[in-house]
């Protein structure tokens, strides 16, 4: 009956990080930084919040949109990768085709980038799922760093 009691009252306890992803920039970090990437964050150009991560000696962005009263409804991971050779693209077209998550292209200069894109929209999406979220980003850096023989 103590365990009981005691199962209970643990139960009962607030968390520091809410079960439902609701777009919070601080929440996001605590659970990115749980996950075991290295975190840090600011603000971009417009004064929208945006995290700067490190897994795995891969530096990336998550660039936040349409925040309103410190939540934001969609988000971007993000990670460019410089290039003193040249990439085809040919070969980030073939990433495209191969790979359903993780848009890849080369920017203006020629360098490779991969995004991946999350709506949280109205409800947000639950913590389980966005630690999915954050193992599936990891894998696809992993992977496009493979690909691009990086």
């Amino acid at each position: 009956m103590r365990r009981l009691t005691a199962s209970l009252c643990l139960a009962l306890l607030p968390t520091s990080v809410p079960a439902q992803v609701m777009g919070d920039p601080e929440v996001i970090g605590i659970l990115m930084q749980d996950a075991g990437m290295q975190v840090s964050q600011d603000t971009d150009d417009y004064g929208d919040p945006r995290i700067h991560g490190l897994v795995d000696d891969t530096r990336f962005s998550v660039n936040f949109y349409n925040c309103d009263d410190g939540l934001c409804r969609s988000l971007q991971f993000v990670a460019g990768f410089d290039d003193p050779g040249s990439r085809s693209l040919a070969l980030v077209n073939d990433w495209n085709r191969e790979y359903r998550f993780g848009k890849a292209y080369l920017d203006s200069e020629g360098d490779p980038v991969i995004e991946m894109d999350i709506n949280l929209a109205e409800d947000g999406i639950g913590r389980r799922n966005f630690n999915d979220i954050l193992d599936g980003w990891t894998i696809l850096l992993s992977d496009f760093r493979n690909h691009i023989n990086w």
